[in-house]
């Protein structure tokens, strides 16, 4: 079974997910009781909704406890090479971004969380502040330069 690498901040964001959908998911089965002695369940919108919530909820506690299960924190390394759990400020010339290089389970663009198996990602890895590296993304080749490293 092949392990998830996270941050730590990742790690603890996963199992606060996890309490939370604990907790949402007696609150579900609550309505899903209060839908059910409604009546007739053929013709229960509520029951219906209650039941397909529930599933929501529980489909994804079985995916967080999966990948809570198989994961191993990784601290970012020390090596002044990037890889996962760096931090990198990258400047495109026009701005400056700080990412941070992670496990596709984490990953998240909009947070700065970059995935090392994502086009920039895999430029990045294995490189040296300073160091220049050109990507193709879905807008156009773009070369960025590593400002920080950490």
């Amino acid at each position: 079974m092949r392990k998830i690498q996270l941050t730590k901040q990742g790690y603890e964001d996963l199992v606060q997910e996890e309490k939370k959908m604990q907790a949402d998911r007696i609150l579900a089965v609550k309505e899903l009781q209060r839908a059910r002695e409604m009546g007739d369940l053929s013709e229960n919108a509520a029951y219906r909704v209650a039941r397909s919530r529930l599933s929501g909820i529980d489909n994804r506690l079985r995916r967080v406890k999966g990948i809570l299960k198989r994961a191993v924190v990784i601290q970012a390394p020390l090596n002044g090479f990037a890889d996962m759990g760096s931090r990198v400020v990258i400047h495109d010339g026009d701005e400056e971004r700080e990412i941070v290089l992670v496990d596709g389970y984490e990953s998240d663009f909009m947070k700065g969380k970059i995935s090392v198996y994502s086009p920039i990602g895999k430029a990045l890895r294995g490189k040296r502040e300073g160091v220049k590296v050109t990507v193709i993304t879905p807008t156009g080749q773009v070369t960025y330069t590593i400002s920080s490293l950490t």
